[in-house]
């Protein structure tokens, strides 16, 4: 099954079948399906006006269902959008929060930004400590951007004492 979501960010597609598409997601969204809640946001996020329009205020309010609803996916993505304003004002906290919860249930990229938004003390105080816990999480779970990153750290030696031995041993994570 192809994502609603190719569907609309084809730029070639034939309008017909995008509109219909659009039609049927938001049928399952407006009855609370919380994947199609989240694939209609990247419609309006990514839509050209051939079919969907861009529309982040739109996108920003099926997440906020999604997220609600506990679709890790959705709160990643909310948390983008609330992290650089899209489709309304920009809440660090808010964002925070965000990633927190669809960190909390595996979702590595979310751990990555987790881990980065704990490093600067954006939406949260600075807190190293955490830092490097979200990101280890993510690269035991295989994510290959936080098993670099921790590499990184591991030479870099800013969030854990630095460690050449460490850093190669990364890769054996996964």
């Amino acid at each position: 099954m192809i994502p609603i979501s190719s569907i609309c960010m084809a730029r070639h597609s034939p309008i017909s079948p995008r509109t219909e598409a659009v039609a049927h997601f938001r049928q399952a969204a407006t009855a609370a399906h919380h994947p199609a809640q989240h694939e209609l946001q990247t419609c309006f996020i990514w839509g050209n006006g051939r079919g969907v329009p861009y529309d982040p205020v739109s996108a920003r309010r099926w997440l906020l269902l999604a997220a609600n609803g506990g679709y890790a996916p959705a709160q990643r993505q909310l948390a983008r959008l609330l992290q650089i304003g899209e489709g309304g004002e920009q809440n660090q906290e808010q964002a925070f929060h965000w990633y927190q919860q669809a960190a909390e249930q595996d979702d590595t990229e979310a751990q990555i930004e987790l881990s980065l938004a704990y490093r600067r003390g954006a939406g949260s105080h600075q807190d190293n400590e955490q830092a490097l816990h979200w990101l280890q999480r993510a690269a035991q779970a295989g994510s290959p951007n936080a098993q670099y990153m921790l590499a990184m750290e591991y030479f870099s030696g800013q969030i854990v004492s630095q460690d050449y031995a460490q850093a190669p041993a990364v890769d054996a994570v996964s």
